[in-house]
């Protein structure tokens, strides 16, 4: 029996992981991580669940994490590593951090850590980057900076700018 060119796409397709985060800014240039118990900083945000918006995922997560119900008013970044093996081993994802910004006046004020899954947060510039990130999680926070600068959504590949001939 035939399959249809649907049916063998489907067939065919990668598993992809599509993730949203919250790019929680200040207007002088301080964004929110935080230290996820076991690991490093990163932004506040997570995986979608199967047939999820990355933007839903993005606010859920962002809720649960700090206690923050965030608003995202565009994107910031996408990038999408060919082999992202920090994810568990998954061969393909999708990474959109939306800005959720600015928060202002006190924006410690905003936060109610989820003490169960993150030992702490901090507000950060761009210099304190170096150290709170490495690789391509860098690459995609400096990202996000420009497109917050510039008004540009990055399309990245790696953490790198991607082109039509990046693998």
């Amino acid at each position: 029996m035939k399959r249809s060119i649907g049916e063998w796409a489907i067939n065919r397709a990668p598993e992809r992981h599509l993730y949203g985060y919250a790019f929680m800014h200040t207007s002088d240039g301080r964004f929110l991580v935080l230290k996820r118990e076991g690991e490093g900083w990163v932004l506040p945000g997570g995986p979608a669940e199967s047939g999820e918006l990355a933007v839903s995922a993005c606010m859920s997560h962002a809720l649960a994490a700090t206690g923050i119900t965030v608003t995202p008013h565009g994107i910031l970044t996408v990038d999408h590593p060919s082999a992202c093996t920090d994810i568990g081993g998954f061969r393909e994802a999708v990474f959109i951090i939306f800005d959720c910004g600015p928060y202002d006046n006190n924006p410690d004020q905003y936060v109610r850590l989820d003490v169960d899954h993150y030992r702490d947060h901090r507000w950060v510039t761009a210099e304190d980057m170096a150290e709170i990130s490495t690789g391509s999680q860098q690459r995609r926070l400096t990202a996000a900076l420009t497109a917050l600068r510039t008004g540009t959504v990055q399309y990245l590949n790696n953490g790198r700018p991607a082109t039509a001939a990046a693998p």
